[in-house]
């Protein structure tokens, strides 16, 4: 009788293992008014020909950019890499995710890195 209660007990367990679908409640990175921004710093090393990308950006209404810029961790030598520093301003109510990819615009296609970040703008 024990073994059959705790056959049940372990399927119960099993069957809600997969319940927890991430599509219908995303993971909220920033949750932001609109007129407020968020910041998101990646690393990065233009020297290498590569950098950041919003892919999905035309797809997006929610939030846009309104600041970009590069810091280099050490400014005195050339090719030691950095930060990209992505600002983004909430537009409207809503959520996205937004996708971005670390790569040369040469060569779109090799992707060195991949970045979502989901945003619901209140």
């Amino acid at each position: 009788m024990m073994k059959i209660l705790w056959l049940i007990i372990i399927a119960t367990l099993v069957a809600f293992t997969g319940c927890n679908d991430n599509t219908v409640n995303p993971k909220i990175d920033y949750e932001i008014g609109i007129s407020e921004f968020f910041q998101v710093d990646l690393v990065s090393n233009p020297s290498t020909g590569n950098s950041w990308h919003w892919v999905n950006r035309d797809a997006i209404s929610v939030v846009d950019t309104f600041d970009f810029k590069y810091i280099p961790d050490q400014p005195q030598k050339p090719g030691s890499g950095g930060k990209e520093l992505w600002k983004f301003k909430g537009r409207m109510p809503g959520t996205a995710t937004i996708r971005m990819t670390y790569n040369s615009e040469f060569d779109p296609t090799t992707l060195y890195d991949i970045k979502t970040i989901t945003v619901k703008v209140k």
